[in-house]
């Protein structure tokens, strides 16, 4: 589950210093949230401005929520046993898809928006606990479920128009995008689209694809050097610092109505 929270502040003072001091505070006195729930990856927290207007940005999410919290059976298969009876498994010589049907998928379904409700209680906590005074402007879910026949996998997706902050990287604006049109129109609903952020890519070029093995990837250079490797996302990166070129230029999904310039980022 990936989410973006972003709101207004009033109270900040520019020591940077107590601002990461609170924040931490915050982190290690709440069991319900890891150490690392805002460091890991591309999760972080920032602090931006606009005139002589402060905002705050959470990307991230709460990793107790793949082994369960209070009672509630985690998400992720192979870290709580508690789907091991009900998954179902199909597979070929080059992959293995684990699933859920019926009754099952639904009962994961219905956990999913429980722990959807909680991360929404728990990054209002984190904000009001540092700034009492704020407005939210936009909170989105990127990564997880729409609805129970739709999964979100890097982009915010509405029935409605949306005006969305995309995060490119920690020394650009933060810009605030929205849509002119719709990307799709199903049973004549109009469905809405827009990228949460740049991603990043490998800091050298090279094409990667699957081997024999299962999860070990082959990575071919341009040199024709190969790397065998389980984890691709520990290798050297670089942001894609181009999309809203790509995304309000080239593809024409959004149009920029707000920049926004980075203070602090706190990545712990």
């Amino acid at each position: 589950m990936g989410t973006l929270y972003f709101a207004k502040i009033e109270g900040w003072n520019g020591d940077c210093n107590n601002f990461l001091k609170q924040f931490k505070k915050i982190i290690d006195e709440n069991s319900d949230i890891n150490s690392d729930d805002f460091g890991r990856k591309n999760h972080f927290v920032g602090i931006y401005k606009k005139n002589d207007e402060f905002y705050i940005i959470l990307h991230g999410s709460f990793s107790k929520i793949k082994s369960g919290v209070n009672g509630i059976p985690g998400l992720y298969y192979d870290k709580e046993h508690y789907w091991d009876n009900k998954l179902k498994k199909y597979t070929n010589e080059d992959l293995e898809l684990v699933y859920l049907i019926g009754e099952e998928a639904v009962e994961y379904y219905q956990y999913y928006k429980k722990y959807e409700n909680l991360s929404t209680k728990l990054r209002k906590q984190i904000i009001d606990n540092l700034f009492p005074n704020n407005e939210l402007i936009f909170e989105g879910t990127h990564q997880g479920f729409y609805d129970i026949n739709t999964i979100l996998l890097g982009g915010y997706f509405s029935k409605n128009p949306i005006t969305c902050p995309i995060m490119v990287s920690p020394d650009m604006p933060l810009y605030e995008v929205e849509t002119p049109k719709s990307v799709i129109s199903i049973k004549n609903q109009n469905y809405y689209c827009l990228p949460h952020g740049a991603g990043y890519k490998l800091a050298t070029d090279c094409m990667a694809q699957l081997t024999d093995i299962p999860n070990i990837f082959s990575l071919q250079y341009e040199n024709e050097a190969k790397v065998f490797t389980r984890y691709i996302e520990l290798f050297p990166f670089e942001y894609r610092k181009d999309i809203i070129d790509v995304c309000c230029t080239r593809h024409k999904l959004g149009c920029v109505s707000n920049r926004f310039e980075p203070i602090l980022n706190i990545k712990v």
